[in-house]
């Protein structure tokens, strides 16, 4: 058996080496591929760190997406939309005060009633905070008989005055007093309009009339043999009967008898007070276009009343004294079946009070070049006109006078005016 195999392995070994296998190249190929798949024992034993280098990467990762995230939404958010992201609420602007436009104070002696007028305006380019109003009692002896030292004027809840927008209010007060004179309300109440922030106006009432119910002609009725009654409104005599420069003074109505129909006298008046309500002006609490009753009733009985027909200026003249700026005085339709309607009022002012008017007026309508200044109220179609008494060559009178009128059309004042320089 190992001969057979002695020569099988000849047999095959001739038969292998007929043609070479490995050639010199592959032998140097094969060599150089064993050395380098060599691995040292202690590479062998060592395990790979793969931990640290993963999450690395994945950090790496996850930062690349944040900021690509981050700079895809800048761009695609615009800036005003991330302002108004951080800003919870808008500022919200509210008017910050009303301003005062008329006040007004009346006493009726008979009823014991006080009667509270007045109005405000919201001057300002915004709307009002929702506010309330209150009369306030400074005088100790009303708070005493009113038992209180408010007075609420009874506001609609949430009410609000919107740019322009006036708010006018009115209470009766039952109020039991004894002597009342020109004393007992100056300086006594005061009206508050506040919200729940602020206070939007506070003024005290200034502009103060006293009332008495005339007496019934049914409580006197003369008997039939008697003469009329002397009427206590004074009249001017028939027309034909007056003749030129004649001038008659009313001195047959007695202050008493005025008092009994318009109150008590309440002049001299401290001051001229000037406001605007609705479009109107008004010289303290009077305007052109009022009837006679009407104006007494306002100011009470007048200083003095006459009538003259030597000139326009003293045609039914009415003159009620004022201290600081001596008198005012109303101008009448010279017609008894109109009750005497005012067409006129004329007053003066000091230059500090005519710049504080002035003020809230603005540019006047027109000047001329003999020293007038004209206001227009369009609304009214009220003209004012001031005139410079320093500018007389004969001082008549000092300081600023003021004549009120209606105008139909003020453009006639400019008929005479040059043309502009091209």
């Amino acid at each position: 058996m190992e001969n057979r195999l002695k020569d099988l392995n000849r047999i095959v070994d001739k038969e292998i080496s007929k043609t070479p296998v490995f050639t010199e190249k592959d032998e140097r190929n094969i060599l150089s591929a064993i050395n380098n798949t060599k691995t040292s024992p202690s590479q062998i034993n060592k395990k790979p760190r793969t931990i640290i280098p993963r999450l690395l990467t994945a950090a790496l990762f996850a930062g690349v997406i944040f900021t690509s995230y981050t700079m895809v939404d800048n761009y695609l958010t615009p800036k005003t939309t991330m302002e108004n992201k951080k800003d919870k609420k808008p500022e919200v602007r509210y008017a910050q005060e009303f301003t005062q436009t008329s006040n007004q104070l009346t006493y009726d002696v008979s009823t014991q009633e006080l009667t509270v007028k007045g109005m405000v305006k919201n001057t300002t380019d915004y709307d009002s905070e929702p506010f309330q109003a209150k009369v306030n009692i400074l005088s100790d002896e009303l708070a005493t008989s009113l038992g209180t030292q408010s007075l609420d004027l009874n506001v609609p809840l949430n009410k609000i005055l919107k740019p322009n927008e006036s708010y006018s209010f009115e209470k009766v007060i039952p109020l039991n007093l004894g002597v009342v004179d020109e004393n007992t309300f100056k300086d006594a109440l005061e009206v508050e309009i506040y919200s729940k922030t602020k206070t939007l106006t506070s003024f005290v009432l200034d502009q103060i009339t006293y009332e008495e119910v005339p007496v019934k002609e049914s409580v006197k009725e003369p008997a039939e043999t008697e003469e009329p009654p002397v009427q206590q409104d004074p009249e001017p005599p028939a027309k034909e009967e007056i003749t030129p420069n004649q001038e008659e003074k009313l001195g047959e109505t007695s202050l008493a008898d005025l008092e009994e129909k318009y109150g008590k006298k309440k002049t001299p008046f401290e001051k001229l007070t000037i406001t605007v309500e609705n479009g109107t002006l008004y010289f303290n609490g009077i305007t052109v276009g009022m009837k006679s009753e009407e104006i007494n009733h306002i100011l009470g009985p007048y200083d003095e009343h006459s009538i003259s027909h030597d000139d326009y200026e003293g045609h039914n003249l009415a003159r009620w004294k004022v201290k600081t700026n001596d008198n005012l005085y109303v101008h009448y339709e010279d017609d008894p079946s109109n009750n005497y309607t005012a067409r006129m009022l004329l007053a003066y002012l000091n230059e500090n009070e005519l710049k504080e008017l002035t003020a809230r007026f603005g540019e006047p309508y027109y000047e001329n070049s003999n020293g007038f200044s004209f206001y227009y109220l369009e609304d009214s179609q009220q003209l004012l006109s001031i005139y410079d008494g320093s500018l007389l060559e004969k001082k008549d009178f000092e300081g600023y006078q003021l004549i009120l009128r209606f105008e139909d059309h003020p453009e006639m004042l400019k008929r005479n005016v040059p043309p502009k320089e091209s």
